[in-house]
């Protein structure tokens, strides 16, 4: 998949934007055209191991040369009672299940300077949606935020490090640490898509857990758009 190339004549400080694919990439997009910016975007899918594979394809090819400082976007979930849905935070550390380091943050103070509202935070990289609100507050200690990509993007660029490529993530909270999700464990395809007749079915198996997905995904995607343009616009757009 080819980058659309990026505009000279800005000063930008990501020249590509990485960010799950559907609803975040649009908002994402959407985000991007009012800040009046052309950065490039590679959408990456849901779940760790399409994430890695799609990246290191990408990666061989030589899509992300001419790449310096990628930002990932996206949403996340909370894993602190101090951090609601709609907050924004930086990730400065990722760390696994176990606690063990897999990833840091760069350019924090960059991201902290166009974000003053967000909060510099640990992630906890999850190989699998969590969706039961005990699952997220028998982890709180370990972490503030969670996701499923942020390890397998940290590994796959660290695994090309003579590109000298530097990751910067800015995610949008979309669940709470009180609030329990659907399980959508079954709706996700093997390349990482969901499965709209999966999807469905278990959101209506699980109507409260469903309208707390849609509620508080819908206002996360709209605080990312608002992040996307912070972020991006330049003084004179």
């Amino acid at each position: 998949m080819a980058l659309n190339p990026v505009d000279p004549s800005t000063d930008l400080p990501f020249d590509c934007i990485l960010v799950p694919q559907g609803a975040e990439a649009a908002a994402v997009r959407r985000g991007l055209q009012l800040a009046q910016a052309s950065t490039a975007v590679f959408p990456i899918a849901m779940g760790p191991q399409v994430t890695a594979e799609r990246l290191t394809s990408a990666l061989a090819q030589g899509v992300f040369d001419r790449c310096k400082q990628v930002l990932v976007l996206g949403v996340a979930g909370s894993l602190s009672p101090q951090l609601g849905v709609g907050d924004v935070v930086i990730y400065d550390q990722i760390v696994s299940p176990s606690g063990d380091p897999v990833g840091v943050g760069s350019a924090v103070a960059t991201l902290k300077q166009r974000l003053p509202q967000a909060q510099a935070v640990t992630a906890l990289n999850s190989d699998r949606l969590l969706h039961e609100a005990s699952e997220k507050q028998a982890l709180q200690t370990l972490a503030s935020a969670v996701d499923m990509e942020a390890a397998a993007i940290a590994q796959s660029f660290a695994s090309f490090a003579d590109r000298e490529i530097a990751i910067a993530t800015v995610r949008v909270i979309s669940d709470d640490i009180h609030t329990t999700l659907p399980d959508i464990t079954g709706a996700t395809r093997a390349d990482g898509t969901l499965n709209p007749w999966g999807m469905a079915w278990a959101m209506l198996r699980q109507p409260q857990a469903s309208f707390n997905l849609i509620r508080g995904s819908l206002q996360a995607l709209k605080v990312l758009e608002q992040t996307t343009t912070q972020i991006l616009k330049t003084p004179d757009a």
